[in-house]
């Protein structure tokens, strides 16, 4: 059984040229694949407060809240595209899974 997973734009895709803005985030990326762009960094920032925000609000440690992401990192990273997470260790991995899922609630 295959396993469902987030694909990549395939690259016949990004070579057509009314493509060329379609497939990369201007503002934000949500996920490993565009993580650590330069022109995404002051959103990247934002994350952090955002992220901070909510676990205030949750009334819920963050160390609870980071744990329970770290519980399914290892799952979540078998549905991006085969290895385009390779440049992230778990601690890393996780840490980006995290901040795009607790700031974007």
């Amino acid at each position: 059984m295959q396993v469902p997973h987030i694909p990549k734009v395939p690259r016949l895709l990004r070579q057509i040229q009314s493509n060329q803005t379609c497939y990369d985030p201007s503002l934000v990326s949500i996920g490993p694949y565009h993580h650590g762009k330069p022109e995404l960094r002051d959103m990247e920032m934002l994350k952090v407060t955002f992220t901070s925000k909510f676990v205030d609000d949750s009334g819920l440690s963050i160390q609870y809240l980071y744990g329970k992401v770290a519980e399914v990192a290892t799952d979540a990273r078998r549905y991006y595209a085969e290895d385009s997470t390779n440049e992230f260790d778990d601690e890393k991995f996780t840490q980006i899974m995290f901040l795009d899922g607790t700031c974007c609630c």
